[in-house]
């Protein structure tokens, strides 16, 4: 498995709980893959998106998928291996969004992406909201605490979940010319990889 030749870009999960691989078959068509007690389960196409760039586990049986639509646009949205299901999301008017990160125990993710557009997704709300100078964004993680960080060139940002709307600049270096692609933070520190 997979029976077609594909190629897996991001996986999210355990396999022996659940699990789900982005990939693409030989053409460039977006298929997400779903496993459940170390079993296949049947693949799902994504026809209306053109490349997905993020994947995180959201809650005990949803992933948030992030990437960027087949004519243009954000492209976010949440997927139920078990249900072989997508729920797209509401999404700014933006390029792309190119991360995701989430924490599963309490239902809270945050996708970020071109132009400075992060959107926080908890059990009922969608909050959007736009980092400081509209930069794009390269990475993110969420703390267990719902604390959400973030990277633009030269810069990492903060958001509280007390204000869900507003990002602070937590570091900055403008000599720093190289992109932070991921991101660990566990309450006591932030490490950016790049």
């Amino acid at each position: 498995r997979p029976r077609l030749s594909a190629t897996f870009e991001a996986v999210c999960g355990h396999p022996e709980d659940i699990a789900v691989a982005i990939g693409a078959y030989e053409e460039p068509a977006s298929v997400l893959w779903g496993m459940s007690g170390k079993r296949w389960l049947r693949e799902l196409p994504l026809p209306e998106a053109a490349s997905l760039m993020g994947l995180a586990r959201f809650d005990e049986e949803r992933f948030i998928v992030v990437g960027r639509r087949r004519g243009g646009g954000a492209f976010c949205s949440l997927y139920a291996p078990l249900r072989w299901e997508t729920y797209p999301l509401h999404v700014p008017d933006v390029r792309t969004f190119t991360a995701c990160a989430a924490v599963a125990e309490v239902g809270v993710g945050v996708a970020v992406g071109a132009e400075g557009s992060a959107l926080r997704v908890n059990a009922g709300a969608i909050e959007e909201s736009t980092v400081p100078g509209a930069p794009d964004l390269s990475a993110v993680v969420v703390e267990p605490n719902q604390r959400a960080w973030t990277t633009s060139l030269g810069s990492i940002w903060v958001q509280t979940p007390q204000d869900p709307t507003r990002w602070t600049r937590a570091w900055e270096d403008s000599s720093w010319h190289v992109p932070i692609i991921s991101l660990f933070a566990d309450g006591r520190r932030v490490l950016g990889v790049a």
